[in-house]
């Protein structure tokens, strides 16, 4: 993080500064109010204007992208009754995933991965807050995550207008947590392509590869288990959720079962993959003195015979002999080919 978590140090609790990077997105408002006949949506650039759409007796959804103006957020915030320690926690990109319930409205935090142009994984922290007529959901990012959503709005009779605030923050959260999904392909796509790739060409590269690959697995890992608690707790009773809308909660915490899962899963094979890296490497390894050995041990006789004959006594009768040289090579290539055949009926090579 650029901006540290110190600057809150002295600070009362609930206090209202950005801490993350550099603006992601200027600043900008979707808002969206509807109620079970009709719906009306605009785009904002201020929380002045926010206010001024927002009417009483309706469903009230407000999409806040980019939260680094942190007084323009903090006063939306205090517009719909919210406790300044949830301003403090939306403000604070670095914040772990939770959920908190207050007396009048629940919140939850939860990250997200995007998948970047360079292979690298960016991540991105999401707040909604569920409040008893409305919705408010911050990104750090100007990307359009909910516009299916909308789309859905324009239809009479749907049911987010039947099921009102708590329906339609299970279909946004739903929404984000489907997320997820683009990000498991992704990494079993990499996966697959160094699978092929460690059999193929079992180099430096690919240890290195499966390393930032365990290493990004293993934070989304820790920061998608939150998601099982936050699912779960949606999903028990409370004023604030529409009974119609708990078994919807549990079917998301079916989708958030099975996105942690296939993160485990995915740990697992990659873990599996570097095994195998350093099991091939073995083996090439094993190879390479199993070749040494055998040239080794045909040559040691080779090398005794020749140092018998290169010593320097006068009396060596094969040495007079004619054909003592060729016999001599002879040998030596019968013993060397006699060693090969050994070897190789041994299954050593």
């Amino acid at each position: 993080m650029i901006d540290k978590l110190s600057q809150l140090r002295g600070l009362a609790p609930g206090t209202p500064i950005y801490l993350g990077l550099p603006p992601q997105a200027e600043a900008a408002y979707s808002c969206v109010r509807f109620d079970h006949e009709h719906s009306e949506v605009q785009d904002f650039t201020s929380s002045s204007e926010v206010k001024e759409f927002v009417q009483e007796g309706q469903i009230n959804w407000v999409t806040a992208q980019g939260i680094h103006r942190a007084q323009d957020i903090a006063e939306l915030c205090q517009f719909f009754g919210l406790h300044p320690l949830i301003v403090e926690d939306i403000l604070n990109s670095e914040q772990r995933p939770k959920i908190e319930f207050f007396e009048n409205c629940i919140f939850c935090v939860i990250r997200l991965f995007h998948i970047e142009e360079n292979g690298q994984l960016e991540p991105e922290n999401v707040s909604l807050v569920l409040g008893k007529d409305f919705v408010l959901l911050f990104t750090e990012r100007k990307l359009d995550y909910c516009a299916p959503i909308r789309t859905r709005l324009h239809v009479k009779g749907n049911r987010i207008m039947e099921l009102g605030a708590s329906y339609l923050s299970f279909a946004v959260l739903d929404l984000l947590i489907d997320q997820y999904y683009l990000v498991v392909e992704w990494l079993e796509d990499k996966i697959m392509l160094l699978d092929d790739q460690l059999f193929e060409t079992p180099d430096d590269h690919i240890l290195r590869e499966i390393h930032r690959l365990r290493k990004d697995v293993f934070v989304m890992h820790r920061f998608t288990r939150p998601l099982l608690e936050i699912s779960s707790r949606f999903g028990q009773e409370n004023s604030l959720i529409d009974p119609k809308t708990r078994p919807y909660f549990r079917d998301l915490l079916d989708h958030s079962s099975q996105v942690v899962e296939s993160m485990e899963a995915h740990k697992d094979s990659l873990f599996n993959l570097q095994s195998q890296y350093l099991a091939l490497s073995s083996k090439k390894m094993n190879e390479v003195m199993q070749f040494l050995t055998i040239t080794g041990s045909v040559f040691i006789p080779l090398t005794f015979l020749s140092g018998v004959y290169g010593m320097n006594f006068r009396f060596m009768p094969e040495l007079e002999w004619k054909y003592g040289y060729f016999f001599l090579l002879g040998f030596m290539g019968v013993i060397a080919l006699g060693l090969l055949t050994y070897f190789r009926k041994k299954r050593w090579f």
